[in-house]
């Protein structure tokens, strides 16, 4: 008798305390992975408005529509310290799953020609399909919850002798800037 009153304490016991522990875990764990996401080790880095403005030195304004993607926060840098970064658009999800579902719509959308597309792991690079007098080429980052975009137009249309030299030099400004974007998105973003 005296073994089965220990036994049903002992159960009684492991009952209650299995509920307060798990109750415990979770007061603990859900707090733990929020500051982990929040510094990007778990599901990427999460960025605010303010995050991106104190890494980019510069203020972000609110972008223009025909730029916006769905579920974001649409900006484009404007007076920033490192102004190759003038006109970069940011896109500020909600978490980093949203901004990657975006990041895969782009990639699987058919704006662009197939043959010119590049997919990274973080980054996709494609030029616009139907574009008359000129070549745009779309570039596109991903970092946690941030979906970076830019892009970059070299003259292609029909121009005179005198002015080929005019645009050679225009194309070749374009080509040098986006490198230095290129760049500098990678230092400050993925490093």
């Amino acid at each position: 008798m005296e073994k089965e009153k220990r036994t049903k304490a002992i159960i009684i016991s492991v009952a209650i305390a299995i509920p307060i522990l798990f109750l415990f875990s979770m007061f603990l764990l859900i707090p733990t992975v929020a500051r982990l996401r929040e510094n990007g080790t778990f599901g990427g880095p999460v960025f605010r408005k303010d995050t991106v403005e104190k890494k980019i030195y510069g203020t972000l304004a609110k972008g223009k529509d025909y730029k916006a993607i769905k579920d974001s926060e649409c900006y484009v840098a404007e007076d920033c310290y490192y102004e190759e970064l003038d006109g970069v658009y940011f896109y500020i999800f909600k978490s980093p799953r949203k901004a990657k579902r975006a990041f895969n719509r782009i990639k699987n959308s058919r704006n662009y020609y197939e043959t010119s597309v590049v997919v990274t792991d973080y980054s996709f690079m494609g030029d616009v399909k139907d574009v008359c007098d000129a070549s745009i080429t779309d570039y596109y980052f991903i970092s946690g919850n941030l979906l970076i975009g830019m892009e970059a137009v070299f003259g292609d249309g029909p121009v005179s002798i005198e002015d080929m030299d005019i645009q050679a030099e225009y194309n070749r400004q374009t080509g040098d800037r986006t490198a230095k974007r290129i760049r500098r998105i990678k230092d400050l973003f993925f490093d």
